[in-house]
């Protein structure tokens, strides 16, 4: 694991190596070797950390190819039609929900369309080709294209039929700036900023910003520079007790702690309280608890596997849950408690809709707006201690903050306030494109973070890809933005 020492030279490290690389760009001469570099510097920036969360210079340098390409267009869409435009969707995950929920609760009369830039179409889950077909809409994939100005073509000749287009991509995903910066592109864009905390591109074809939390608006406001944008917040489940097929069902001699994330969000930053930290205090002073981790395995964390062993397997490793099983598994849960550094977001909420009782430890990456407004936000370790030990002492003390952080969720995140926000978004979006783009400016170079500190961590943790027995192991991990692998033959391993 980095030390703090080695994580500071790697930040600086990064946003070296990104400022010679942007340096390049500027001094090359040809127009290609530019969009390499440019690229490069692109994936650095989001794969790395650089102490910075966007770069008008890229962004421009995209839009310049953009406008040097000239289509004939036709100039009529079809009223109330919709264009998702998505890099990649999962199975699990809260990315594809938000586009798959958004989809599924559209408004009477409305055509939703998904434009995949990077998935082949035997790829993309079943539930995107159920949901646009009740609209009326399309699946476009552009996963078998491979130069990015082709695919840039044939997403604008596609977008070009719809009245609105949503971007959902990835953080590095030029297509849409190589499809919608040309001058002659005339249909509202609405970008949904759901990696608020990390850096992206897509602001400059932008005429609103939809934000997932007030967090991710100063977010924005603050290293970006941006204006016009509002919460949108995030689509909820309308998943609830009566539907499920297993009731609740918690036993008195063990009370389950479950926690849902995907591995990254369970990241320790050295010298921080990490969630390794939460249950061995727990497991160690209580013999009635197990824990449920849904999302980790055993090869994410072998430390966590190390302390289920020291206690008698109470660490529960699920792996990744999907269907009635999960849900099954937050109903007969007795708490269940948000990941840290990185708070959780649908997985979240999908736990406040079954009315379970929740607690969220104060995190580096902000939280969603419902959660500070209650009793179940925990400003410090010592308190997420305290309330976990009360919770399960206390059944009335559960049931107050399960009925607390419900009401906020109703308030802050309901089903209604939703496609009611959509509205105003799209009437906000129409607005601002009459008037003018989202004006943003250059953003002076901070001081690192912790939350730099944890992207880092993020990029440059080993991902677990394939072994065979114990003789040979495949993994992978990002160094100043480039992919790199490295094989464990029997005790030796290699770097490549």
């Amino acid at each position: 694991m980095l030390t703090k020492d080695k994580i500071a030279v790697s930040l600086e490290g990064n946003r070296a190596h990104f400022n010679k690389i942007i340096d390049r760009a500027r001094s090359a001469k040809l127009r290609l070797k530019k969009y390499f570099l440019y690229k490069k510097a692109l994936k650095l920036a989001t794969r790395g950390s650089i102490g910075a969360y966007t770069s008008p210079e890229i962004e421009e340098f995209f839009i310049s190819c953009a406008k040097k390409i000239k289509l004939n267009l036709p100039t009529i869409c079809q009223k109330n039609s919709v264009l998702h435009v998505v890099s990649e969707c999962y199975s699990v995950g809260g990315h594809s929900k938000v586009v798959e929920r958004w989809i599924k609760y559209h408004a009477k009369g409305e055509k939703h369309s998904v434009y995949f830039t990077r998935m082949k179409k035997n790829k993309i889950p079943d539930v995107f080709y159920r949901n646009t077909k009740e609209t009326g809409g399309d699946i476009y994939s552009a996963g078998h294209i491979f130069f990015d100005i082709y695919n840039a073509l044939t997403l604008r000749r596609i977008a070009i039929k719809y009245e609105r287009i949503v971007l959902h991509t990835h953080m590095d995903d030029i297509i849409p700036l190589l499809a919608f910066g040309s001058d002659d592109f005339p249909r509202t864009i609405i970008l949904y900023n759901h990696a608020d905390h990390l850096f992206w591109v897509g602001i400059r074809i932008a005429h609103l910003i939809c934000e997932t939390r007030s967090w991710g608006k100063r977010f924005s406001e603050e290293y970006r520079g941006i204006t016009n944008n509002f919460v949108l917040g995030i689509p909820a489940s309308d998943v609830s007790n009566d539907t499920l097929s297993v009731k609740p069902h918690v036993t008195s001699d063990v009370k389950i702690i479950t926690s849902i994330g995907m591995p990254h969000k369970y990241l320790a930053i050295p010298g921080q309280f990490s969630f390794y930290d939460y249950m061995n205090s727990i497991l160690q002073t209580r013999k009635d608890v197990i824990f449920n981790i849904i999302g980790p395995t055993e090869e994410d964390y072998p430390e966590w596997q190390q302390l289920s062993g020291k206690y008698n397997g109470r660490v529960v490793f699920l792996g990744r849950v999907i269907g009635d099983k999960y849900w099954n598994y937050i109903n007969k849960s007795e708490l269940i408690v948000d990941s840290f550094p990185m708070s959780g977001g649908t997985a979240l909420g999908d736990t406040v809709i079954l009315k379970k009782t929740t607690l969220s430890l104060k995190c580096v990456t902000g939280h969603l707006d419902y959660t500070y407004e209650t009793d179940s936000f925990c400003h410090s370790p010592t308190e997420l201690i305290e309330k976990t030990n009360k919770i399960l002492n206390d059944n009335d003390y559960s049931d107050y903050l399960s009925h607390r952080i419900s009401e906020s969720f109703k308030n802050c995140q309901n089903l209604l306030l939703w496609q009611d926000r959509v509205e105003k978004t799209f009437q906000l979006a129409d607005r601002y494109k009459k008037s003018r783009k989202i004006c943003y400016t250059n953003i002076a170079w901070k001081q690192f973070t912790l939350l730099d500190e944890f992207i880092l961590l993020f990029n440059t943790r080993e991902r677990f890809l394939f072994s065979f027995r114990n003789w040979i192991k495949l993994s992978t991990y990002f160094d100043k933005g480039t992919r790199r692998f490295k094989i464990y033959l029997f005790k030796i391993h290699m770097n490549f």
